[in-house]
């Protein structure tokens, strides 16, 4: 008991920081592992919804930012991205448009992308440890 308490007390910080991180890691691995089983079957109108829903949620978690209620001009205003703006305007056009473009793949891969540098900044700034 007393040995308990004495490795929490010197190293509980540290032990509740690595948890948080590896939880924060763990989900970074299983959001690139869903959204890319999705990126497979670009041409399925509800796969597409379910994609940019999920990756909305995911970027909302990293930013703390209302990210899943924003359009996609609101989007592309709030990150200053043109790439990024672009390639929500295609899921919306496949969405909503019934529209599938053959550069849907390659949107897909930019949402990726993206949400993978915003988890990196959002790593580093240390997000991660609660």
């Amino acid at each position: 008991l007393v040995l308990t308490f004495l490795v929490s007390a010197f190293f509980g910080d540290w032990i509740r920081k690595k948890y948080h991180l590896w939880k924060f890691d763990r989900r970074h691995q299983h959001f690139i592992a869903d959204f890319r089983k999705m990126a497979q079957s670009p041409r399925n109108i509800t796969n597409n919804e379910r994609a940019l829903k999920e990756w909305k949620a995911y970027l909302e978690e990293l930013e703390k930012e209302p990210v899943s209620t924003m359009s996609t001009s609101e989007l592309g205003k709030l990150y200053e991205n043109e790439r990024l703006e672009s390639a929500l305007k295609m899921f919306d056009s496949a969405i909503f448009g019934g529209v599938i473009s053959e550069q849907l793949p390659f949107a897909y891969r930019i949402l990726q992308d993206f949400a993978v540098k915003r988890y990196r900044q959002s790593r580093k700034a240390g997000s991660g440890q609660k």
